[in-house]
């Protein structure tokens, strides 16, 4: 019965390595020490070192002092008690620079003391690449239309006027900030309007 126990105990372990290895995301353990005692595949690949080297252990000797300082106040602040998630850049290692969303959740024992933190790290660099190219390519339309000497216009579905460009004042006598916000019906002539007024409506 003892060794079923044992073999279930192992199986149990051996199970729990697999998942982990598998998780999509960098899960480590530090105690209140800060040595890591448990990582998985993925703190491996990115820091470029044997688990095995890893855990037993200080965070600072793992990151490098330069990584370890620009998150230590993060980790002291789950060594207290709070559950921290914030998202940055961070090199873990040289030339392999990340950007990430890192949650650092304290463990209690029975009495409510924090035993050690667990961090959860994804990396988001893709997506933050995305988020930027998306944020350029709005300032360059923003530059194109500012520019343009045609007059350019947005509207919402009730036909209210969300953006004019400045080529406004050179068209209709009157800045973008006096028209944004009233019907679009404004930018034409009452006998172009119903024509016009047809065609939004096919759209």
């Amino acid at each position: 019965r003892e060794r079923l126990a044992s073999q279930a105990g192992l199986d149990e372990g051996a199970t729990l390595r697999l998942v982990l290895d598998h998780v999509p995301a960098l899960v480590g353990y530090i105690d209140c020490e800060e040595r890591c005692r448990l990582a998985n595949r993925t703190v491996e690949q990115w820091l470029g070192q044997s688990r095995h080297g890893i855990v037993g252990r200080r965070a600072v000797e793992i990151l490098g002092v330069a990584t370890y300082e620009r998150i230590q106040d993060f980790i002291r602040r789950a060594m207290a008690g709070e559950t921290v998630t914030y998202t940055r850049a961070v090199a873990y290692r040289e030339g392999d620079r990340r950007q990430v969303r890192a949650s650092w959740v304290p463990t209690r024992d029975e009495n409510g003391a924090v035993t050690g933190v667990c961090v959860i790290v994804h990396d988001v660099t893709e997506l933050g690449q995305a988020l930027e190219a998306v944020s350029e390519s709005r300032e360059l339309y923003r530059l194109l239309a500012e520019t343009s000497p045609d007059l350019i216009c947005q509207f919402d579905l009730d036909g209210t006027l969300s953006y004019l460009s400045q080529a406004s004042q050179e068209i209709l006598g009157a800045p973008p900030e006096e028209i944004v916000g009233t019907h679009f019906s404004r930018l034409f002539r009452p006998q172009d309007y119903q024509g016009v007024l047809a065609i939004f409506e096919r759209v």
